[in-house]
């Protein structure tokens, strides 16, 4: 099922230079991704377009296309409109790899810090 997502934290750098001259806008477009260019056409930034359908598994035949132009430890966090629903991608060794994130509250996150500081 596709569904919209947004956004939650995007740590991923990409070497923009080579995937403007390798990739095409279409494919990029094609798969949920709006493009910043330079004045001479060339990619400069790109930025998942929440309004977009996102389906995990076309997300992970996304990222392994463009992995190489992924720098080693990039990630990013997707969030779904359902609640639970997230995502992560990460970049490593080459490879990406897809995870369900089980993400906490603030309220929750420094409480487990207020007890790993106990321990």
């Amino acid at each position: 099922m596709g569904y919209s997502a947004k956004v939650v934290e995007d740590n991923m750098v990409i070497d923009c230079e080579r995937l403007s001259a390798e990739i095409s806008l279409d494919f990029l477009d094609e798969n949920g991704w709006e493009c910043e260019l330079s004045p001479n056409g060339k990619v400069t930034e790109i930025h998942w377009d929440s309004s977009s359908n996102f389906y995990p598994d076309d997300m992970m035949a996304f990222f392994h296309k463009i992995r190489t132009y992924v720098k080693d430890g990039s990630y990013i966090y997707f969030c779904g409109e359902e609640v639970g629903d997230r995502w992560g991608f990460f970049f490593e060794n080459g490879t990406v790899k897809c995870e369900t994130l089980h993400l906490v509250r603030d309220s929750e996150y420094e409480l487990l810090q207020k007890i790993k500081k106990k321990e």
